[in-house]
């Protein structure tokens, strides 16, 4: 700083003798002006100085009070930084791992979906085998219900598989939502912490920042709205994990309950179509036998017939013979002789008695003939229901056989 000596300090001219000397004492007093002016400057200058240092270890220490904090606060935030961003990894590690056991859950259901729809189709092929029983076998009998009831368990099971599937393609969208907030949430803490990092670890050497004027806070997060982005985004992933959990659990349990209606519904039409099967085979026995009876008793008619055929085969000669001599008697007789005597009685009784033998047997004969001629068409019924029996049986033991090997479990 400039030293300015005020004028009034200058030394004074004191007893002038002439224009040109001083006396003795202005000489000495002039001088004494002069170290006394220069005594105060030096103290000036003392002042001034101790000023200077005292500023300087003012200002030192409020640099050092101000690094200290910026390093403070660069610590707390860094170490928060860090902790959100492990938390970050973690739940994106975790976010990452529930989309794969997700998918992979997705993919089962879909590929069970798949086995269930064919088995519903194979139910149905096994209801329109049925149908193509004799018209008389159509029944709408037990083993018909077990298989409709199967197949409204199929399709109940579809459904829930289709609605599992849709909730699953939801929850993977969520989670991939969350994974994508996750992931710019981490790269802006990692990037933000190496900004920092490199912050800290700046010198005085190596700082250069010209023109730089610090502005407000206007704009800025705040450091809780920081923390709470994070913690929202970390809470709604985890909400998503959480959701996708239930729904794999309840993916197991429906899929187990599922299996436990469908295998009961199998085992139901499996004693249905036992039980049927042994009563059609039953009834195709007993049809049998009572066939094997009408045929016998068939040919034992028709044997009685032939018998009674051969008696009045056998009725005709004597008949004849009996008709000609009461013929020639009676006709050719001169009207005095044509008398009724024992001969006439006798020829008439025999006649009577042959002709009512041979009606008789003709009667025998046609009665026969009717009980044979119902018999055969009997026998023809019997054959016919027998015949749509086997048929009946035959489609049942095909729907058994598909069952037990073909139902896809």
């Amino acid at each position: 700083p400039q030293l300015i000596i005020d004028p009034s300090n200058l030394p004074k001219n004191r007893g002038i003798m002439s224009a040109h000397h001083y006396t003795t004492s202005s000489w000495k007093a002039k001088t004494v002006d002069t170290l006394t002016a220069a005594a105060q400057s030096h103290e000036v200058s003392d002042s001034l100085k101790n000023m200077s240092l005292d500023l300087k270890d003012t200002t030192s220490a409020n640099q050092d009070s101000a690094l200290n904090t910026v390093h403070a606060a660069f610590d707390s935030k860094i170490a928060k930084t860090e902790e959100l961003k492990s938390l970050l990894e973690d739940t994106l590690a975790a976010t990452n791992k529930e989309i794969a056991t997700l998918e992979q859950k997705l993919a089962e259901l879909e590929t069970l979906k798949k086995l269930k729809e064919s088995a519903y189709h194979w139910n149905a092929s096994m209801k329109e085998l049925r149908n193509t029983r004799p018209q008389r076998e159509r029944t709408n009998d037990k083993t018909q219900y077990s298989l409709d009831q199967q197949g409204v368990c199929l399709n109940n099971t579809i459904l829930s598989l289709t609605k599992l599937i849709n909730g699953a393609l939801t929850d993977i969208q969520k989670l991939n939502k969350n994974k994508q907030r996750l992931e710019k949430d981490l790269a802006e803490k990692t990037h933000a912490l190496g900004l920092d990092s490199d912050s800290v670890g700046t010198t005085q050497d190596g700082a250069h920042a010209p023109h730089f004027a610090p502005g407000g806070t206007v704009g800025l997060t705040t450091t809780g709205t920081w923390i709470k982005v994070t913690e929202e985004n970390v809470a709604d992933a985890n909400r998503s994990i959480d959701n996708s959990k239930r729904l794999r659990d309840l993916s197991d349990q429906t899929a187990a309950e599922c299996l436990a209606n469908e295998n009961s519904a199998k085992k139901t039409v499996i004693q249905e179509l036992t039980t049927n099967l042994n009563n059609t085979k039953d009834l195709m026995n007993r049809l049998e036998d009572k066939i094997a009876e009408n045929e016998a008793t068939i040919k034992k008619d028709m044997d009685a017939s032939d018998e009674l055929n051969d008696a009045l085969q056998a009725k005709y000669p004597a008949l004849d013979l009996a008709k000609h001599r009461f013929t020639n008697r009676t006709g050719e007789r001169p009207g005095k002789e044509l008398m009724g005597d024992a001969v006439h009685q006798a020829l008439r009784n025999e006649f009577s008695t042959l002709d009512a033998a041979a009606q008789a047997l003709l009667d025998n004969i046609k009665r026969i003939a009717s009980d044979v001629a119902h018999l055969k068409e009997t026998q023809a019924a019997l054959i016919a229901d027998l015949d749509d029996k086997k048929a009946h049986h035959a489609i049942d033991s095909q729907v058994m056989d598909s069952t037990n090997n073909a139902y896809p479990a």
